[in-house]
């Protein structure tokens, strides 16, 4: 439930920044975070789990940023409108 939960707030957020943003931007960041993505698992199955703490830290920093210094939001709950 937990995680319906998380995929929900991200995935709001996502399609809210993605109809305000310019779609080459929108784009450009859906190819970035599916490099990620593949990173991580790659990390996962070497069985790296320093890495993977290291990538996804990054990764949740990195996000935050993106969406709450963002024009469109400063809080989750912003967000979620």
């Amino acid at each position: 439930m937990m995680l319906d939960m998380m995929y929900h707030i991200v995935g709001t957020a996502r399609r809210r920044y993605a109809l305000n943003v310019d779609q080459v931007q929108t784009r450009k960041e859906t190819v970035e975070v599916h490099r990620s993505h593949v990173r991580l698992v790659d990390l996962i199955k070497r069985g790296r789990p320093d890495l993977v703490h290291r990538l996804w830290a990054r990764h949740l920093d990195e996000a935050t940023r993106h969406y709450l210094e963002g024009p469109l939001a400063t809080t989750v709950v912003e967000m979620m409108s």
